[in-house]
């Protein structure tokens, strides 16, 4: 049987946003975005051997409609620009010639996100692979904090972020009680921040040159990445990664 996509989706979302431009140079704006993604499954034909065809995976479609893995419910930004208030026209060394050319021209701008985790599947072994079922859900263990971490005091070398006693591994041949994705398991907080500075600088009437200095992560905070996900692994819950660190870019253009 050909395979066709079933795939479905569905977004739904509240946004707010904040504009406020100040007479001084200052522009701050400001977002919130609280939205649910839901989509199922849409999961590959498997191959049972030469001759045999595709076959359409026998996931119910209908089961696996679950929060997305790119779900995060909660999401705040707020950025802003400065033009400093420095050479021609600004209230600070006002003059002309080369100490204008200088300190004037210079705009410092900021970026900071705070996002909820990203939603987490808990996977256990499968016995039903050679089915078409190459991922098995894990069993959820009523009563049990699914985390163990402390966000304030957590240590990656010594510390798990998830209990293993929240899930168990389903029985030989069964299927588990969680869902594709649960928006209640969810990883560390994605948090992100920018900062930049650029100075313009007027070569000719038509020509003109931007200097910019770009760095994401500025302040070098550590940021983790998710923790493993597989209940009979050994590593289950720990924490491996973290985000990159301090990046910084810099670069010129000329337009004319």
């Amino acid at each position: 049987m050909p395979y066709s996509p079933e795939g479905i989706s569905s977004y739904n979302a509240l946004q707010l946003k904040f504009t406020k431009r100040y007479g001084n140079g200052i522009t701050i704006l400001a977002f919130y975005t609280r939205s649910r993604l839901m989509t199922n499954d849409d999961v590959a034909p498997i191959d049972f051997g030469e001759g045999a065809g595709n076959i359409q995976n026998p996931l119910d479609r209908r089961g696996e409609y679950s929060v997305s893995q790119d779900d995060y419910p909660n999401s705040f930004g707020t950025s802003f620009t400065y033009e400093l208030p420095f050479g021609p026209n600004k209230p600070f060394l006002n003059r002309g010639g080369l100490v204008g050319r200088l300190v004037g021209g210079w705009q410092v701008a900021g970026f900071i996100q705070r996002q909820s985790g990203a939603p987490l599947s808990i996977r256990g072994n499968t016995s039903l692979s050679q089915f078409g079922f190459p991922v098995i859900r894990a069993n959820y263990v009523p009563g049990r904090n699914v985390y163990l971490a402390n966000s304030g005091s957590f240590d990656p070398a010594a510390d798990r972020y998830l209990n293993a006693a929240a899930f168990s591994n389903p029985a030989a041949f069964q299927f588990g009680d969680t869902s594709r994705v649960l928006h209640w398991v969810r990883g560390p907080r994605v948090d992100s921040e920018s900062l930049s500075l650029q100075k313009q600088i007027t070569i000719a009437e038509r020509v003109k040159a931007v200097l910019r200095a770009d760095a994401t992560n500025p302040f070098n905070f550590v940021r983790w990445t998710n923790p493993n996900t597989s209940i009979t692994d050994a590593n289950y819950g720990k924490i491996s990664n973290s985000q990159a660190g301090r990046v910084i870019q810099l670069s010129a253009s000329v337009t004319f």
